[in-house]
């Protein structure tokens, strides 16, 4: 018995899982003598293990670690292109124009960036979409 009430089979097909790098139905393959069953029960008895509370907390343990990482990750780069668009902002607006474009882009908005003159001054302008909702920001003095 593998810690957490487990066994070495269910652990090995936790951390397939986990992996990402297998489906359920290639994961209980290798954890398991799968080599006389027919794919049907195979795919069953796959999906199965996963329904089991033990085996998806098991799951999401393994996991937890790779997707703090991403969260930090994420993290790091929104507030990096935070940083570079308030320095940008007074001295180089088209900088600060392209990290507001990659942050919205990051956090899975859509941006429509179109140029506009005012005063005869060039003036940029984004609209960003949340939501089926228009949201305008303005850069500029």
């Amino acid at each position: 018995m593998v810690s957490n009430n487990l066994t070495a089979k269910q652990e090995k097909f936790c951390q397939n899982i986990a992996k990402g790098e297998m489906t359920q139905y290639a994961a209980y393959c290798d954890a398991y003598n799968a080599e006389n069953m027919q794919d049907d029960t195979i795919y069953v008895k796959a999906s199965q293990m996963c329904d089991e509370d033990k085996i998806s907390i098991r799951i999401k343990e393994l996991r937890q670690p790779a997707i703090e990482e991403t969260t930090r990750t994420l993290v790091d780069i929104l507030n990096d292109i935070e940083t570079l668009r308030k320095s940008g902002m007074k001295s180089d607006q088209k900088l600060a124009l392209d990290c507001l474009k990659h942050y919205a882009k990051l956090c899975g908005f859509e941006v429509d960036k179109s140029d506009i003159t005012s005063g005869g001054e060039p003036m940029t302008m984004n609209t960003i979409q949340i939501n089926g909702k228009k949201l305008k920001v303005k850069m500029g003095d």
